[in-house]
């Protein structure tokens, strides 16, 4: 056997390639045994602020496999197809909930903000999560952030707590909520409460 080659590509929903990887070996002896290693690396820092919705959307990517060989110096084999592969969001469904007020002193109420979302993907998910809360006129009022650490395929259900000026208090108005992880940074999500 000669010309051993095997080549896989991961592409995202618009067929764009997000990872590649070949192997190739010239010849392999009659009777003859190779172990080698394939690999394909997704660069997940590259590939999520390309695809910044996938932080919070599950989707399926695509494995495209190819492999090719001459048997008997004469007979050229090829053969190909497509293995699809689920995307698990790790900010999936992610939500502010609205702010529940106590009073904290003459000035000010404590904020408790519900922060909810579930981690699909299939690793860790570290970041901190910056909320800046602002009244129904657009006035920002508070700001806090919240680390979060989820496991693959766990919930995170806790609250923020941010402290906001009694007079500042309104029925309604919006959260911005910017992630900040160790390969990216992305936000301001708007987030409407009220």
């Amino acid at each position: 056997m000669r010309d051993f080659n095997m080549t896989s590509v991961v592409m995202d929903r618009q067929n764009r390639t997000i990872a590649k990887g070949s192997t190739f070996i010239r010849t392999i002896g009659s009777g003859r045994q190779v172990n080698t290693a394939h690999n394909v690396t997704i660069d997940i820092a590259d590939f999520l602020r390309d695809n910044t919705d996938l932080l919070f959307n599950d989707t399926e990517l695509v494995l495209s496999e190819n492999v090719g060989m001459t048997l008997a110096e004469l007979i050229p084999v090829r053969a190909s197809g497509n293995i699809p592969m689920p995307w698990g969001a790790p900010l999936y469904n992610f939500a502010l909930g609205d702010p529940q007020y106590e009073p904290y002193n003459s000035t000010h109420f404590r904020a408790r903000i519900p922060v909810s979302f579930e981690n699909h993907a299939h690793f860790d998910f570290a970041a901190a999560v910056r909320v800046r809360m602002y009244s129904d006129v657009s006035s920002l009022i508070s700001d806090g952030e919240v680390l979060v650490e989820v496991s693959p395929n766990s919930s995170y259900n806790r609250s923020l707590e941010l402290y906001v000026p009694v007079s500042a208090v309104s029925p309604s108005g919006r959260f911005e909520a910017s992630f900040i992880m160790p390969f990216l940074e992305y936000g301001p999500l708007v987030i409407p409460y009220g």
